[in-house]
């Protein structure tokens, strides 16, 4: 099964085996089909990764893990995270350096990360600086594939990150995660 080419997975049981084909098109909005269109078109050469936001339930987690699928039948590694979760684990074991540096190296290294419901996290100076941001800047300078998908347009991702839950803001590293 493809699923052995998830190193970390974070998908629905539900979401497995989905795939492209199995979306009822004649459901979906103009929007909906428009991105559809595209990623159609990024399946067969992909060169940069993606960023799909939108309310709850317009299918954002849907299409990420349609993608990640096809990845994943394709034998390419891939890591699929719900922010939060990921961000929660590494919290409750910042204090076991191997077990925190395996899970960033795999994460840096993975051919598709797919970075799902991304402003969902609680963000402290240690989750955007320490964890997040060398993971992000590392695929980006290595020109790896991300996929995020978010409740936030870009603004109001970026107002998330700007401050951490003391409320102390530090826009200059929200800019930083944000390239």
């Amino acid at each position: 099964s493809h699923i052995h080419n998830y190193v970390i997975n974070h998908l629905r049981e539900d979401l497995y085996e989905i795939q492209f084909k199995d979306i009822d098109l004649d459901k979906e909005s103009f929007e909906y089909l428009q991105v559809y269109d595209y990623l159609g078109d990024w399946l067969v050469k992909p060169t940069k990764g993606l960023y799909f936001y939108g309310g709850f339930g317009v299918g954002k987690t849907y299409l990420a893990a349609c993608l990640s699928n096809a990845f994943a039948r394709n034998g390419k590694r891939v890591a699929f995270i719900n922010s939060s979760e990921f961000c929660n684990e590494m919290r409750m074991n910042w204090n076991q350096n191997d077990y925190l540096q395996d899970a960033i190296r795999t994460l840096k290294n993975v051919d598709l990360l797919v970075v799902d419901d991304i402003g969902s996290e609680i963000v402290t100076n240690w989750v955007r600086d320490e964890l997040l941001f060398p993971i992000f800047d590392d695929r980006m300078g290595n020109h790896k594939l991300t996929i995020f998908t978010s409740n936030y347009n870009y603004d109001e991702l970026l107002n998330h990150f700007m401050y951490n839950n003391k409320g102390e803001k530090d826009e200059i590293n929200a800019l930083r995660l944000m390239e």
